[in-house]
């Protein structure tokens, strides 16, 4: 099974849908807040299960600011970040709190900058912004990630490059 765990798209649909293209072998995704007006957008693309937290930037939206749930036999946590740290914030301290509440993998965006980490077996996945990267490259990223038949997750960071986009005809923002 893979799902596909983005966060920060800010309305760039053409992204979102470059995405989904370039795996679609996907079966769940996972979006971590700042999915602007898209959230029906992203609902109605897609026959698969969608979570979705709400962002800084997701005003009106009736999304909750934090999901807590199974997911393959391990306790997922997911939120967007926003009230735990400022863009440069604490990323450990917000950690710990996932850990307290028992999350075996904990996803959060809000930084627009990837964070994979694992923290005293815990699994931390921040896929940094499919829209407004800050990384080093500048390339928007995101997060695939596998469950194989025995319940093992494999994950791997992933860009999508002006090639990706070219490649499904849309356009690079």
């Amino acid at each position: 099974m893979r799902a596909m765990i983005i966060s920060d798209s800010h309305g760039r649909r053409d992204n979102l849908i470059a995405v989904l293209k370039k795996h679609p072998d996907y079966e769940e995704i996972f979006h971590l807040g700042d999915v602007i007006s898209d959230e029906h957008y992203l609902r109605n693309l897609t026959p698969y299960p969608v979570h979705i937290v709400r962002g800084n930037c997701d005003y009106g939206s009736k999304a909750p600011e934090e999901l807590v749930f199974d997911f393959h036999g391990k306790k997922v946590i997911m939120c967007h970040g926003h009230k735990y740290l400022s863009y440069a914030g604490n990323v450990e301290k917000m950690c710990q709190v996932a850990k307290a509440k028992g999350a075996d993998i904990f996803m959060f965006g809000h930084t627009h900058e990837p964070y994979i980490k694992e923290l005293d077996g815990m699994l931390v996945l921040n896929p940094g912004s499919l829209a407004l990267p800050r990384n080093e490259n500048k390339n928007p990223t995101y997060i695939v990630l596998d469950i194989d038949d025995d319940g093992n997750f494999t994950y791997e960071l992933c860009e999508l490059t002006r090639r990706d986009l070219l490649r499904t005809g849309l356009r690079w923002h």
